[in-house]
Formats: C-alpha cells, structure tokens, sequence
C-alpha cells in the first residue's frame, strides 16, 4: 500500500511540474486535494490554479495585480451534541478564494467542495492554504512597500 502512494505522489508531481513547465512556471509551494491543485511561483509572482484529471482547466494569475486573497469557508448546519461526534472540519461544505484586483474587479474560485472532494486531508489542506494565504498577502505587500521585502514568513 505504501509503494502505491509513493508512486501515486510521484505521478502527480510529474503532473504537476508538466503543467507548470507549460506556463512557465516552478512551484515553490503548492497545495493539492482531490482534482484540484493551486501552485505558487514566489519569484515570478504567479500563482496557478488548476483543475480536472490531467489539471487542464488552468488559470494563471499575476500576484502584481491582486490587491487582497482570502479564504471563504461555509459550512453546513451543526445541531446539538453532533461536535462531540464528528470532527469541526466534516461540516465544511466548501473553501472558495476570493481575489480583488488591483482594479477593483473581484474574482471567486471554488478551491474546495465537499460533496466533490470528500473529507480526506482536509485539515491538512486548511493549513496549507492559510500558509499560501499568508505568504501571498506578504508578496502583495512586498509590490506596495519593496522595503518590506527583508522579512520572511517561515512555512
């Protein structure tokens, strides 16, 4: 069981450094559940977010142009007693990005659905994305303030 994973993560390594040779792109973090894989290129300034089995629904998009990324969560109905039975993370219906632009335009990516991707890393993938959140929140203030550009967040 274990050589299957180890093969299936390299697989999708491949994958991912396919797509991301495509657009030119290599990934210093990325983050992956079920079909769906967002990347982030620190030194070109772009982050990729992609979709399907072979990631061919693709999107680019240059951080120099994103004024604020955050992280929607919503999650379903908790009655009484249930917290004390399940996890808080299985009540998580979904995870969208919201991205305004420098232009003021607004942009939503549905990153996580529940009834798609199942519950299987979640927690994982929820602390990923608040790192990636962070450390593009850092770049974008880096483009505002280049002074700033000495700090470093460790992830």
């Amino acid at each position: 069981m274990k050589i299957k994973a180890a093969n299936n993560n390299r697989n999708k390594n491949k994958m991912w450094t396919r797509v991301g040779s495509k657009f030119n792109l290599s990934f210093s973090k990325y983050i992956s559940i079920g079909n769906k894989f967002l990347g982030l290129d620190g030194s070109r300034r772009r982050l990729m977010l992609a979709a399907g089995k072979e990631l061919t629904d693709s999107q680019v998009i240059d951080l120099d142009k994103i004024k604020s990324l955050s992280i929607r969560k919503s999650y379903g109905s908790i009655k009484a007693g249930e917290l004390g039975k399940r996890k808080f993370e299985e009540f998580l219906n979904f995870i969208h990005l919201r991205f305004e632009y420098t232009d003021q335009n607004i942009s939503v990516i549905p990153f996580y659905e529940r009834e798609k991707d199942g519950t299987k890393g979640l927690g994982k993938m929820d602390r990923a994305l608040t790192n990636v959140q962070l450390l593009i929140s850092k770049l974008i203030a880096s483009t505002k303030h280049p002074e700033n550009t000495g700090t470093a967040i460790a992830i």
